[in-house]
């Protein structure tokens, strides 16, 4: 429960409650790595795990630093795994790799992707999902 949810209070009644066994939180739509590491110190509080959202609506650097994050929490539970298409690896490359069954981080710095400049550029971006809705301020919140 959680992958549409914007900040951490969404995911506080779960949580104090104790209502689920996994906050399953998209690091897109709640603003980051920061946000989503306070919302697994909370959950790591009510012995909660962690299991982020990883569909193919995120960017293969969203789904990079999902894991990477997984790798930092005591309260790591699942990640939903994406296998990216052909044309968006050209685009941005690295990430995760699979091993032995793991999903594992690489040595490569930061988040370990790289983007193709040029080629991103020559790409035309085609929208999967329903459009973000943004509040007046910027800030994200479901549709």
């Amino acid at each position: 429960m959680g992958e549409l949810f914007s900040h951490r209070w969404d995911f506080l009644p779960l949580i104090t409650t104790e209502s689920v066994d996994y906050d399953r939180a998209s690091i897109g739509h709640i603003g980051g790595l920061t946000e989503a590491r306070k919302i697994a110190v909370l959950a790591e509080t009510y012995n909660l795990q962690m299991a982020m959202h990883g569909s193919p609506d995120l960017s293969p650097i969203s789904h990079a630093a999902n894991v990477h994050l997984d790798v930092s929490i005591p309260n790591f539970g699942i990640q939903e795994l994406t296998e990216f298409p052909e044309e968006a690896q050209e685009v941005i490359s690295g990430g995760p790799v699979v091993e032995n069954g793991y999903l594992n981080v690489t040595d490569r710095p930061g988040l370990g992707t790289d983007v193709n400049e040029e080629k991103a550029a020559q790409t035309t971006f085609r929208r999967m999902y329903p459009p973000v809705v943004r509040r007046k301020d910027g800030s994200m919140h479901d549709w």
